[in-house]
């Protein structure tokens, strides 16, 4: 979604604001190149405005299937014929030229000149192809992502949210160690970028859907906040309606950013501004 994108970063210079961005920056879309590409240069311009933490589509098993890694190796152009009217004048004999004749002095023709065009998921021998390496640095940079940010030292920012093995924060500092390549290589990161609350769920963590993470209710929310000394959590993974959703009394927020995501449930992008 990279006018949303751009939406975005206008909004944030106008405001003069640090961003977050949590997460799932590629994938199922035509502008993931253009997205992170952006994004990464943001934050080696203005790394102390610009944020990002990981996703559960910053990996390879991910993007393989999902679209970033087709997008890089299978673009090509290919030539089309498009009709042009052009108009010519044609010189007439200047011995004997008559006002009057001025008009027939000009004729149309039409002319074909070929026109390119961007496809994907094909290729061919006449297009510049990136390369599988600038795929695989990608992946290598998305695997040493930090995994949530504390803003204002009340609110905790994750891509998906709790994990009974996640009680206090510093788990998530002794428990991972990056560069992660896989979700197989550690299972508590894998859980919180996989898990969604669950309103009305009667226990406190329960099998996901997803077929990764748990399902997680109001009550360990209010008890990972408690250990914590926190306030509220925001995360992202999921597609809401509004853009933005609130679970237990706002100590949950859910932000989607990305407009029209499924075309069915045509929803909008979200950004929620918090002040110090």
């Amino acid at each position: 979604s990279f006018h949303d994108l751009l939406r975005i970063l206008n909004f944030i210079q106008e405001n003069k604001s640090k961003v977050l961005f949590l997460g799932d920056y590629v994938d199922r879309g035509d502008f993931s190149l253009e997205c992170i590409t952006l994004l990464f240069a943001l934050k080696v311009m203005y790394p102390d405005q610009y944020y990002l933490i990981r996703g559960n589509h910053e990996f390879d098993s991910m993007c393989s299937q999902y679209g970033f890694k087709d997008e890089i190796l299978n673009y090509h152009t290919q030539e089309k014929s498009q009709k042009v009217t052009v108009i010519k004048n044609v010189e007439s004999d200047p011995l004997n030229y008559h006002f009057e004749e001025e008009q027939s002095s000009y004729i149309k023709e039409t002319e074909y000149y070929p026109e390119v065009e961007y496809l994907a998921n094909h290729k061919s021998v006449y297009c510049y192809k990136y390369s599988e390496i600038l795929y695989n640095s990608f992946i290598t940079a998305f695997s040493y992502l930090p995994i949530c940010c504390i803003v204002n030292k009340t609110t905790f920012c994750i891509h998906g949210g709790l994990s009974p093995r996640l009680e206090r924060l510093d788990h998530l500092k002794t428990g991972i160690i990056r560069p992660i390549n896989n979700f197989e290589d550690n299972r508590l990161f894998s859980d919180v970028i996989w898990s969604d609350p669950s309103p009305g769920f009667p226990y406190l963590y329960g099998d996901n859907p997803r077929g990764r993470g748990y399902l997680f209710n109001g009550n360990a929310v209010d008890l990972f906040l408690l250990k914590n000394s926190l306030r509220r959590m925001i995360r992202a993974h999921q597609c809401v309606v509004k853009g933005m959703s609130s679970h237990f009394s706002d100590k949950c927020i859910t932000i989607f950013s990305s407009s029209s995501y499924s075309h069915e449930m045509g929803n909008n992008s979200a950004i929620l501004k918090l002040f110090q």
